[in-house]
């Protein structure tokens, strides 16, 4: 951990209280930031938090005042609010902005306010501003109408997923899902894979209403 806290503070390392130790096991879905059976060291100074995962840097995650945001993401995630793509919610304030580094990525993580509870989250690439990642659980179904509208959505051929995810694509991740396959994932419900040969390739999750609440590129890699 020392060694770490001197990479991420360039060697100048502030006073560090407590660090954390834990071991998960289970069987993590896939692109899952945890691994069944890893030690994972982790310690929070000021404003930033460092995770060690088997005695290596993992992740690193700084909270950032909005100001601190690059306006170029930050134009970048806003421009997901300017269509259908997200069933009109309206882009509320930024609030709890964050740099995150981890698996050899930088990004921004911007929480737009819709609810108490429930932002939109848009994760941008550092430097190139494309959009990795986009999650408005906000149109994700209740937990109690799950068991009511699980078979409308088991009932959602993949064809039809697909021509509502290229819909969605284009204003969530400005990447054009035409001449892709979709394909169900056989152990997590409501979540599909869209693929093509040398294309990048495409997670989502989607509600009763056959929408897709959230939509991410497979190499972000942190889970849907």
């Amino acid at each position: 951990m020392k060694a770490a806290l001197q990479q991420v503070f360039a060697g100048n390392v502030p006073p560090v209280d407590t660090v954390d130790i834990s071991v998960q096991y289970g069987d993590f879905p896939a692109g899952s930031s945890i691994k069944s059976g890893a030690v994972y060291l982790s310690t929070r100074v000021k404003d930033t938090t460092v995770v060690l995962e088997d005695g290596k840097l993992h992740r690193v995650f700084k909270s950032l005042a909005n100001e601190e945001v690059d306006p170029a993401a930050l134009r970048a995630a806003e421009t997901v609010f300017e269509g259908k793509g997200l069933e009109g919610l309206n882009k509320g304030p930024l609030q709890n902005a964050a740099w995150i580094m981890e698996g050899g990525k930088e990004v921004y993580e911007l929480p737009f306010a819709h609810s108490e509870t429930r932002p939109v989250f848009v994760v941008v690439e550092k430097g190139t501003n494309r959009i990795l990642k986009v999650n408005a659980s906000e149109l994700e179904d209740p937990p109690a109408e799950w068991t009511k509208v699980a078979e409308i959505m088991e009932g959602y051929g993949e064809d039809e997923l697909l021509k509502q995810a290229v819909v969605q694509a284009k204003q969530l991740l400005k990447i054009d899902l035409t001449g892709y396959q979709a394909s169900k994932d056989p152990k997590m419900f409501s979540v599909v894979h869209f693929t093509k040969e040398g294309a990048p390739s495409v997670i989502g999750k989607y509600n009763a209403k056959g929408q897709f609440y959230a939509l991410q590129l497979e190499e972000y890699g942190s889970g849907i």
